[in-house]
């Protein structure tokens, strides 16, 4: 039988202890560094060697970068305030000047999902390379979000043939492309906008819940529709419901190649002011103007614009699977981490004789 009880493993090697009341201090959640992996075994570099292999060769790149602005009225914030505070609470009905202090907003991610115009792909895009169409397909899920599901996606790819250079295409085996990608919407996941202020001299906080028009808000009480999830950058946030790009590309001529993509977007609230100055429970869009029609909320309500800032970066990448010769050294090769690292058991006290302990026998 195995003879382990009480024995617990020391700094030094082939050293035991049986005092197992020592206690093992460490930092929490500690970091532990390691220096940068070598996996390149050079070989002799005297002796240099052709390695056929298959890659994606970069023909060409191009990023391009848009900064959209929006300006949308009629964003309906609703409060923690009640209009008509409980019979003995300490709140009063609120009243007076909007003040907003602060703003804050956060969502999980910002995607291409499905075209918001004709013909209402489905998360792809649909694009011309000389005229001649072509559709990038996504490579991968960026996040998903709502009900039923919607997936936004960042990443794209396909394939297209550039066209022959008229005349003289041995002379000029490399011409300007022009590349088009239309009708590109973008949808956010799990968007929250909040502010916090006051209303008189009552603080407040408040959700940035949907937006409305002006001929809801002229027939009370209001009914807000919810901004959705995953919400389009265009309803109610001011946004087109849809984006083209353009770019001219130096590419070889009658060629297949592969286009690749990513999307890099980010959203912003600049600024948000109230449309009115003041609050009063009369002018709430949500209160109704006859008593035969109940309120469609029991919280203060007010109508803001905002300033957004919505920006896109994309990186297109056009390549060519080639085979090439590789020059390499007789004898290098790549060799991978066979997971040696592995983890020692804490040292709770090293032996204090002088003569070490002996190795146990576990071994009957």
């Amino acid at each position: 039988m195995t003879n382990c009880e009480k024995s617990t493993a020391s700094s030094q090697q082939n050293c035991f202890s049986n005092d197992v009341s020592s206690r093992i201090s460490k930092i929490n959640c500690g970091c532990i560094p390691c220096d940068t992996p070598s996996i390149i075994i050079q070989g002799d570099q005297s002796n240099q060697i052709s390695v056929p292999i298959l890659a994606n060769v970069i023909q060409n790149c191009v990023c391009t970068n848009k900064y959209e602005a929006a300006y949308p009225n009629y964003l309906v914030i609703e409060t923690n305030l009640l209009k008509s505070p409980a019979s003995g609470s300490t709140a009063t009905i609120p009243y007076g000047n909007i003040c907003i202090t602060n703003i804050s907003y956060s969502y999980s991610c910002i995607g291409v999902g499905p075209s918001l115009v004709a013909p209402y792909s489905t998360n792809t895009i649909t694009g011309s390379i000389d005229g001649k169409q072509f559709i990038l397909s996504p490579t991968s899920l960026a996040c998903s979000c709502g009900t039923p599901v919607t997936n936004l996606y960042t990443d794209f790819s396909g394939n297209v043939k550039t066209s022959s250079c008229c005349c003289n295409q041995a002379s000029q085996p490399y011409a300007q492309s022009k590349i088009v990608e239309r009708n590109i919407s973008f949808y956010i996941c799990n968007l929250s906008m909040n502010v916090s202020g006051t209303i008189g001299n009552q603080p407040f906080t408040g959700v940035i819940k949907g937006a409305t028009t002006p001929e809801l808000v002229a027939n009370p009480p209001l009914a807000v529709t919810v901004f959705q999830n995953a919400t389009p950058i265009s309803n109610g946030l001011g946004f087109p419901s849809s984006f083209n790009f353009a770019e001219i590309m130096c590419l070889p001529t009658n060629t297949k190649l592969k286009l690749t993509e990513n999307f890099d977007i980010c959203f912003s609230i600049d600024c948000v002011k109230p449309m009115s100055s003041s609050y009063s429970v009369k002018d709430d869009p949500t209160t109704s103007p006859t008593s035969s029609i109940p309120d469609t909320s029991l919280y203060a309500n007010f109508l803001a614009s905002a300033d957004l800032g919505l920006i896109i970066n994309k990186t297109m990448y056009a390549t060519i699977i080639e085979k090439l010769a590789v020059l390499t050294n007789q004898g290098s090769s790549v060799v991978c981490n066979n997971n040696d690292i592995t983890p020692q058991c804490p040292s709770h006290s090293s032996c204090l004789n002088a003569t070490p302990c002996p190795s146990p026998s576990i071994i009957d």
